[in-house]
C-alpha cells in the first residue's frame, strides 16, 4: 500500500513539473474567469508623409496679371487611415472683378480660406438652366450655370472661411477689390481629383525653388 501511495505521489509531482514547464514556454497568457485581460495592443499603421505648401506658391498665383480666374492645383494628397482612402487637394485661386459662373460639385466638399481681397459669395439655391459640366480633374463631376436663385449671400474678406458641402451651388457675385486671393481645400472621398499636368509641373518647379532657397539659408 505504501509503495502504491509513493508511486502516485511521484507521478503527481512529475505531472506538475511537466505542466509548469509547458506553461512557462507558452506564448499565450491565460486568465481566470474573474480576471479581465489587458487592453489589446493598438495597431500602428505605417506613417504617412507630411505635405508642405509654401506661402511663396500662393503669392505666385496672386501676382499673376491675367483677368478673370486663375487656378493652380498645388497638391493632391492621397490619405489612407487604415479604414478608408481619400484625397485632399490644395488649390490657390485668384479672381478679378470679371463675372463668375455658378458651380456645383457632386463628389467633393470645399473649404475656402480668403487670403486677401473682399467680395460677395453666394451659396445654395437653384441653378438657372443647369447643365452638366464636362469632366474636370480639378473639381470632379458637377453642374454649372449662369445664374443662381434664392441663394444665401455673405461678404467675405481676409481670414474668412466658407465650407461648401457636395451638391451646393456657389459663386462670387461680386469682387470688390482689384483681386481676391483664396486657398481651397477639397475633401475628395471618392478620389475623383487628380493633379493636372500643367499644375504638376508648376508645383515641381516651386518645390525645387523652395528646396534651393532652404539650402542657401544658413
Amino acid at each position: 500500500m505504501r509503495k502504491i501511495f509513493f508511486g502516485l505521489l511521484i507521478l503527481f509531482v512529475a505531472g506538475v513539473s511537466v505542466s509548469g514547464r509547458a506553461q512557462a514556454q507558452s506564448p499565450f497568457k491565460t486568465f481566470s474567469p474573474n480576471q479581465m485581460p489587458a487592453d489589446p495592443p493598438v495597431l500602428q499603421l505605417p506613417q504617412g508623409t507630411a505635405a508642405d505648401v509654401k506661402a511663396s506658391e500662393v503669392e505666385a498665383v496672386s501676382a499673376q496679371e491675367s483677368a478673370g480666374l486663375v487656378v493652380h492645383v498645388l497638391r493632391v494628397i492621397g490619405i489612407d487611415d487604415g479604414k478608408s482612402q481619400y484625397n485632399i487637394a490644395v488649390d490657390a485661386l485668384r479672381r478679378t472683378p470679371k463675372g463668375d459662373t455658378v458651380e456645383e460639385h457632386t463628389d467633393i466638399t470645399e473649404i475656402y480660406y480668403i487670403v486677401s481681397g473682399n467680395g460677395t459669395f453666394e451659396t445654395g439655391g437653384t441653378i438657372e438652366n443647369q447643365k452638366e459640366d464636362p469632366p474636370n480633374v480639378r473639381v470632379g463631376p458637377g453642374f454649372g450655370g449662369k445664374a443662381l436663385h434664392n441663394g444665401v449671400s455673405r461678404e467675405v474678406g481676409p481670414g474668412d472661411i466658407v465650407v461648401i458641402p457636395p451638391n451646393t451651388p456657389h459663386l462670387f457675385t461680386a469682387i470688390k477689390t482689384d483681386k481676391l486671393v483664396y486657398i481651397t481645400l477639397r475633401i475628395d472621398p471618392h478620389r475623383v481629383l487628380a493633379m493636372p499636368a500643367v499644375d504638376a509641373a508648376q508645383a515641381n518647379a516651386g518645390a525645387a525653388a523652395a528646396a534651393a532657397q532652404s539650402r542657401q539659408t544658413p
